[in-house]
């Protein structure tokens, strides 16, 4: 199970990767910033502070994106689907690492958002699948696959963090 991570929880790598990732995006803004935090969360897909900071940088890249970003983004997507889908249970870490190369040049990429959605779920990590549908959400609302698939990433994720909430529960505080 992979779970949520702050930057305190995290591991010297991870913290010292993701400062790293600040003192970047404080100095140069962009895809080069959106570069290196796509490294920290490919490396460390649980660390909550570094997915946040990537999805603003995809969203503000959203915005300027030209229509050649829109032809990129579907070649792309047309290649390396298949592959992230042949590895969505072999290897989920690989498949979320290639979603987000992908996510990385058009966020609303909405084939891959369910296809990270999946991997995560394959990997036992519903928040990252709960936050990729989010995704879909926002940029296909009406997609009918959407509501199925929200309601399984969540029953996954409320069935994970239940056991959580009932340890702390006994010492006074809530984790959900």
């Amino acid at each position: 199970m992979l779970d949520l991570k702050t930057l305190e929880q995290s591991s010297i790598k991870a913290k010292d990767d993701f400062n790293r990732a600040q003192s970047v995006a404080a100095v140069v803004k962009g895809d080069v910033a959106l570069q290196r935090f796509k490294k920290v969360v490919q490396d460390f897909p649980d660390l909550e502070p570094a997915r946040e900071k990537l999805r603003e940088l995809e969203l503000e890249k959203l915005k300027k994106n030209s229509p050649a970003a829109g032809v990129m983004s579907a070649i792309m997507t047309a290649i390396k689907l298949p592959k992230i889908k042949s590895l969505t249970y072999s290897d989920p870490f690989s498949a979320i690492a290639i979603c987000e190369d992908l996510l990385a040049i058009k966020l609303n990429n909405v084939p891959v958002l369910y296809a990270l959605a999946d991997a995560a779920l394959a990997l036992d990590a519903p928040f990252i699948a709960v936050e990729a549908l989010s995704f879909v959400k926002r940029f296909a609302p009406k997609d009918s696959k959407l509501a199925a698939k929200m309601n399984v990433a969540k029953d996954k994720l409320a069935r994970i963090r239940r056991p959580v909430q009932k340890i702390n529960d006994a010492d006074g505080e809530a984790v959900i």
